[in-house]
């Protein structure tokens, strides 16, 4: 038997609130990890069978501020994939690369023009 679950059955309690300004998610134990839009600087997907949290695949979210982790199942979290669609050069490929795969890995699927 498989100990780590689906990502939805690992995500469920995680929450996902976004607005024009910001995107946040709420933890299962009250917790809050929030990133203001204008402070995005990448986006990731990781891959790690090994998390101790049972999160097998997770978005990060990273600012020059703050960061908020993601789980993929956690619920609103289908909201994440309409606002990437709105950044320039956005790597749908990857996303899609990153959610499918097996071994642990970091997935860049998008980095703030004005960084490179």
């Amino acid at each position: 038997m498989n100990n780590v679950g689906t990502k939805e059955d690992s995500a469920q309690g995680y929450v996902v609130e976004m607005t024009e300004d910001w995107v946040s998610c709420r933890h299962p134990d009250g917790s809050v990890e929030s990133l203001a839009w204008a402070d995005l600087q990448t986006v990731l997907i990781e891959r790690n069978n090994d998390n101790p949290n049972g999160l097998p695949i997770t978005w990060l979210l990273a600012g020059e501020k703050s960061r908020c982790v993601i789980p993929v199942g956690a619920t609103n979290a289908q909201l994440l994939i309409r606002r990437f669609s709105e950044l320039p050069g956005f790597n749908h490929l990857l996303m899609q690369t990153g959610m499918k795969a097996i071994a642990n890995r970091w997935y860049l699927c998008w980095q703030n023009p004005r960084r490179r």
